[in-house]
């Protein structure tokens, strides 16, 4: 491999033809990727135009090319770093490719053009903004491709003949008259697309537009002949406006385009531009975008509102903002535009273009805001604590050999549940709990948890078929091919009693159990989500609002043991898991600023929590994101997706559990193609401070038929009893 670099390096003109000696690729093993060379040996093959020969501008490889994007069978692209022949005429590169069952190899370049390549075709991408040099288009606008023959084997060599992709345009701007003014850019604005993303195919050579845009910036200082290059398209006949941005203002010319000004791939469309008796023109500002207009800072907090707005157009003379405030008792502003909130109260601060050109203005809303702290985890519920007999019962089988409560030994708290087992039980290990209710106030099912401790001898020894083990090991061998999942399973239910059998949630114990089990107390974690729903009625959900059903179920041939084993339980508690899902998320507001908040209270923007923030009176109040024009594809379904957001509640007692809903929709409004959640659902359960709530597309309600591959809209509202700030923010969907 060294050799081959070093003689890489020294290439000449010779590698033009053909015939140039190339060395033999490194050999590898027959299990790891194979290098493979790639010659580029035409004239008319990369970037920067050589000089001119009358009007032939030749293309060379030149110094700052990196990098080609290699193509194989259109579907994997690698990058291969090229080496240019001294003359510019020639070039080398190699990449490594896995063993396929043939070879076609397509290439663009420069690599930084390729976006992605599927169905023999390939995006590319034409800059939107340009760095054109003197007699030359900008490298990294001028895209070309290329594409081999098919082959059955791997070749150790492939020779690309590349062509432009892109086409070039070479712009005279005549009779400038600058007055010392100093050029920083040019903008040209066509009638038609002519750069952004468009889309190629290697099988007909046909463009399509993707996503195309209609201006080029070209980044330069300079009169006279201006380069760039663009997609082909033919612009004969239409209209195109040119800028010439200076440190002075502005020269602007719309022109009709020639008839030669087709752009096609390859070639240059030549056309002048005569700014004759056309003066500069003054440009001011004329508009300052603001994020939002409405921001929430507590007293004796300061924000910073120099990146909350932008002033437009960027070439304005002066883009210098003042800023005021209407009341500075309640909020002062610096000259910088650094806001402090000093007293309760609202106060507008203006912001206003110092050349007089536009303004614009943010309400800022200053309160003694509570301390929001952090989320923290709820407490687990407990189904029993195994503590005590309490009036719900506790048994086991065959009859005769009931649990009792051990007061050694216990994991949690002060005592444990502990089942010696009979010899020659059949049935020989059912715990069952049942008799009382139990609400485990989840926010969530989709993560809830049911955990308890479970205890198997650690002391004795049991022999079966003549080997001796453990009692966790004797039940790993015993059951690990148990495919009677409805006999050795843990079960939770509603339905209580004898229904609680036959309605359940459950757990196979070969899988969830048998794997972790070791000797002594093994803590069981079973997530809700990875349960197995047992109901001959269609539909049937559990409901953790009345549990009364839990039992471990390990049934099997009778069994004599050398010694009676224990088995135990110890603290059965449902918990919520509030990590992050390792699942894709789709935000559908990034929550950086108050564009998009809306709702029948004044909505604002809190920087300290990056959340939408409301006070909320007594009566109806809604926090939404209304999207607007956005859609987000979230790739869920009504089985597999789930809606997470945080919510804050300064009083819980505030709000009432009973009225209110959750909206998602792709109608861009309530009602309609919605999935709708009562907040009763969660409300109930939640905590003064912050909240983690996720909801399941599979437990909602709907008005008609809401497309989750465009979901425009999002609303909170809930009645409150009086005054209680409410907070919104990480607001995403997501399929698990």
């Amino acid at each position: 491999m060294k050799n081959l670099l070093k003689s890489l390096l020294t290439l000449s003109a010779a590698l033009v033809a053909a015939s140039a000696c190339v060395q033999e690729p490194e050999t590898l093993p027959a299990d790891e990727t194979h290098p493979i060379l790639f010659t580029a040996e035409s004239i008319a093959t990369r970037t920067a135009f050589g000089a001119p020969d009358g009007d032939r501008y030749p293309t060379l490889w030149t110094e700052n090319d990196r990098n080609v994007k290699i193509i194989l069978n259109a579907a994997e692209a690698k990058d291969a770093a090229v080496t240019a022949a001294p003359d510019g005429k020639s070039a080398v590169f190699t990449a490594s490719f896995d063993d396929a069952a043939s070879y076609t190899f397509q290439a663009v370049s420069p690599a930084s053009a390729f976006l992605g390549v599927a169905d023999n075709q390939v995006t590319l991408s034409v800059p939107a903004s340009q760095t054109p040099a003197a007699q030359s288009v900008d490298e990294t606008a001028q895209i070309l491709i290329a594409a081999s023959g098919t082959t059955a084997t791997r070749p150790e060599k492939v020779s690309f003949q590349f062509n432009h992709w892109t086409s070039y345009g070479k712009m005279t701007l005549a009779d400038v008259a600058l007055d010392g003014a100093v050029i920083s850019g040019i903008d040209l604005t066509a009638e038609e697309a002519w750069t952004g993303l468009w889309t190629y195919s290697f099988a007909d050579g046909t463009s399509v537009p993707a996503e195309p845009s209609t201006t080029l910036s070209l980044q330069t200082d300079g009169t006279g002949d201006v380069w760039f290059a663009c997609a082909p398209v033919d612009l004969s006949g239409k209209k195109l406006s040119v800028s010439i941005k200076t440190d002075k203002g502005r020269l602007k010319k719309e022109i009709t385009l020639p008839a030669g000004s087709k752009f096609e791939s390859g070639k240059i469309a030549r056309f002048t531009v005569s700014f004759k008796d056309i003066p500069l023109q003054d440009v001011k500002t004329s508009e300052i975008a603001i994020k939002g207009k409405r921001i929430l800072i507590a007293t004796g907090r300061q924000f910073d509102l120099s990146g909350w707005y932008t002033v437009s157009p960027a070439d304005a003379i002066d883009t210098r903002v003042g800023f005021t405030s209407s009341d500075e008792d309640i909020a002062t502003v610096t000259e910088d535009g650094i806001v402090t909130g000093v007293n309760e109260g609202d106060a507008v601060i203006t912001l206003a273009a110092k050349d007089g050109g536009a303004s614009a203005q943010v309400t800022v809303r200053v309160a003694n805001l509570p301390d929001f702290g952090e989320l923290t985890q709820s407490e687990p519920v407990s189904l029993d604590n195994c503590d005590a007999i309490t009036n719900h019962t506790r048994k086991s089988q065959p009859d005769g050999t009931d649990c009792t409560i051990a007061t050694e030994g216990q994991k949690e708290g002060s005592g444990w549940f502990k089942r010696t087992v009979k010899n020659g039980a059949a049935e020989w290990s059912r715990i069952v709990l049942s008799g009382k209710v139990v609400d485990a106030r989840l926010t969530s099912y989709h993560r809830a948890h049911l955990a308890f401790w479970f205890y198997v001898d650690e002391e004795g020894r049991y022999t079966t078929g003549g080997v001796e083990r453990n009692l966790a090991d004797h039940l790993r061998a015993r059951f690990a091919n148990n495919t009677f999942t409805q006999k050795c399973r843990i079960e939770l239910s509603h339905a209580g009693g004898g229904n609680g059998a036959n309605q359940n949630i459950s757990w196979s114990f070969k899988d969830f159990v048998l794997p972790q089990l070791q000797p002594g107390w093994n803590r069981i974690d079973l997530p809700f989500k990875d349960a197995t729903v047992n109901s001959s009625t269609d539909g049937w959900q559990l409901n953790p609002e009345g549990l009364n059903f839990f039992r471990i179920l390990m049934d099997g041939s009778a069994v004599n043991y050398d010694d009676q084993p224990v088995i135990g339980l110890d603290d059965i508690v449902i918990y919520e898991d509030y990590e992050p899902t390792s699942a894709p998320k789709v935000y559908l507001h990034d929550f950086e600023s108050a564009a998009g908040f809306a709702g029948v209270q004044a909505i604002f923007f809190n920087p300290a929590e990056k959340s939408a923030a409301s006070r909320w009176e007594s009566g109806i109040n809604v926090i939404q994101l209304p999207l607007g024009d956005k859609t987000y594809d979230t790739g869920a379904t009504r089985d597999n997706g789930h809606l997470h957001f945080k919510l804050y509640i300064s009083d819980i007692s505030k709000l009432s559990p009973l009225d209110g809903q959750v909206e998602i929709s792709s109608s861009g409004t309530s009602d309609k193609q919605e999935l709708h959640w009562g907040t009763n659902s969660f409300i109930k359960y939640c905590r003064s401070g912050w909240n983690d709530v996720t909801l399941e597309l599979n437990r909602t309600g709907q008005h008609d038929v809401c497309d989750l591959s465009a979901i425009n809209w999002f609303r909170i509202y809930n009645t409150a009893s009086g005054s209680v700030w409410v907070q919104v923010k990480d607001v995403y969907l997501y399929a698990e």
